[in-house]
């Protein structure tokens, strides 16, 4: 694997660690799933 390979694919996890922990984390999750349409009480992520 090259230098710019690595590279790219560090930058890769970063930005889906990134962007996947502001799913989990974001405030207004339980209204988000509900406006949607599902079960927020069911959800794993509006616990």
């Amino acid at each position: 694997m090259h230098s710019s390979d690595r590279d790219r694919a560090v930058l890769a996890a970063l930005v889906f660690a990134v962007l996947f922990s502001q799913v989990l984390l974001y405030p207004g999750v339980a209204t988000l799933v509900a406006a949607l349409g599902a079960d927020a009480t069911g959800s794993a992520f509006a616990a």
